[in-house]
């Protein structure tokens, strides 16, 4: 069985069980700390939450100052494992922009995928599922210039990834979508 698939499996397994036993899990999942655009994925045992969040609970837009890492292996009791400010490079302006994420595993190695507000993606690496993280590129991996080639804007990138032919794509846009083919390296486009 494909090690993703196991994982599935045993994260299918988990929920049964908790189902069936008496440990209630609150709602929200992690009382008092607002998250956006949350993204969960099962790597080594344990459940992350790659998220971003209001920067307080009176925001009225959408102020984020810095990306977090939520971790169970229960389903139950989460402890938050990461937080995660802009890299130097990401313009004053935009430091306050920390959107959507997600992330994706390979060879042992991590990355996690950032909106740096509605117009670019950003990858970082790291051995750990919640870092420390390496800006290798130390500049957007999708930017703005390529959205508006394509006409969209970009942002809010999801990680997918095919075991039949060993192939992991990302997806972003707003209103018109798109999905590349990542390079053997994660942090370059193949196509």
């Amino acid at each position: 069985m494909h090690s993703s698939n196991a994982i599935f499996c045993h994260f299918l397994l988990l929920i049964f069980c908790l189902r069936e036993s008496t440990v209630q899990a609150a709602n929200p999942l992690v009382p008092n700390n607002g998250m956006a655009d949350p993204h969960a994925r099962a790597f080594r045992g344990a459940v992350y939450i790659y998220a971003t969040h209001d920067y307080s609970n009176k925001n009225t837009d959408f102020r984020m100052d810095d990306w977090w890492i939520w971790e169970t292996t229960d389903l139950v009791h989460y402890s938050k494992v990461q937080e995660f400010q802009p890299m130097p490079w990401v313009k004053p302006a935009a430091r306050t922009e920390c959107w959507a994420t997600d992330a994706a595993e390979k060879n042992n190695t991590f990355y996690w995928y950032l909106s740096i507000g509605p117009t670019e993606i950003a990858v970082v690496k790291s051995a750990s599922p919640f870092g420390p993280w390496e800006d290798k590129l130390q500049k957007p991996l999708l930017s703005s210039k390529l959205g508006q080639e394509l006409g969209t804007t970009i942002r809010d990138p999801g990680i997918i990834f095919d075991p039949e032919i060993g192939k992991h794509y990302i997806i972003f846009g707003t209103f018109n979508y798109f999905i590349s083919e990542l390079g053997e390296d994660m942090m370059s486009l193949a196509e």
